[in-house]
Order: structure tokens, then sequence, then C-alpha cells
């Protein structure tokens, strides 16, 4: 649907202009490489998923909007989900993303 490819372009754009990054389509998803995946996106019919590569515990989301997926067979890279709607405030989901680039930049 168009409302959703909307989010994505949007949410690609906001992702490519962290610098340095390079967008490799998979099979099942789409992963934006710094040094190594650092988020992998999966656009659907309503709904946009993202794994963001990082461990459990070192993601700051007072939110609380991420879900573990340690031990949960998953597409992506990464212990976290997070399903994006057009609902979703964009900002507070690319300050999770900027969290998983400076990991996978440092």
């Amino acid at each position: 649907p168009e409302e959703i490819a909307e989010l994505y372009e949007n949410l690609k754009a906001r992702i490519v202009s962290l610098g340095g990054v390079k967008i490799v389509p998979k099979k099942h998803y789409i992963g934006f490489k710094a040094e190594k995946n650092f988020v992998d996106i999966l656009p659907q019919k309503s709904q946009v998923k993202m794994w963001l590569n990082m461990k459990k515990g070192d993601l700051d989301d007072p939110k609380a909007i991420v879900r573990n997926m340690k031990g949960i067979g998953h597409w992506g890279n990464g212990e976290y989900e997070l399903i994006i709607t057009p609902d979703t405030d964009l900002d507070y989901v690319m300050m999770l993303i900027k969290q998983s680039f400076k990991k996978q930049t440092q």
C-alpha cells in the first residue's frame, strides 16, 4: 500500500542521512549496514517490521515499544523487534536506530 511505501521511504531517508550507510537487500528483508547491519527492515501490508542489531540490555527504550526476540526465530539481525505503523513516532524510532548505529560504528 502507498501509505506503507511512504513510511518506508521516509524511514530509509532518515537512516541513510546518518552517513556511511549501505542498503543491502536480502531475500526476506532490507539490511542497513555501517560496518555490519545495524537495522533490518521488512515492509509488510499494514506495517513495517524492523530488527535492531543489539543484544538484550544494550538498548535504552523508555517507552518499551521493542520486543525481545532472544531465542525466538526471526528474520534480520539482533535481539530487538519493532513494529512501525503510519501512526508511530518516527523521531522516537530514529532515537532507537541511532543507538544501534552508534554501537556498530564504535
